[in-house]
């Protein structure tokens, strides 16, 4: 491996962020809800739907934890002035 290529894979690393780490446990989230909330699946049409829901958990855990990340962001402001 170049050195090129670890500077490229450090820059890429750094601008992925907590954004995309918060979407990696919104995804757990959204299954894990979707699994222990979500009716039994017996047919291909009912997996669907149900993985439609999971998508929708998803999205809902991931505006949860950014707003929490954004609201404890806040608080840390106002400490340092």
């Amino acid at each position: 491996m170049a050195p090129a290529d670890s500077a490229e894979g450090a820059a890429a690393s750094v601008t992925r962020g907590p954004s995309s780490t918060m979407l990696k446990f919104a995804f757990a989230l959204g299954i894990v809800a979707e699994w222990l909330l979500g009716p039994a699946v017996h047919s291909l049409p009912a997996l669907g739907s149900a993985s439609l829901r999971a998508l929708m958990f998803t999205l809902l855990a991931w505006m949860i934890l950014e707003t929490s990340r954004m609201l404890v962001r806040a608080v840390q402001s106002l400490d340092d002035a």
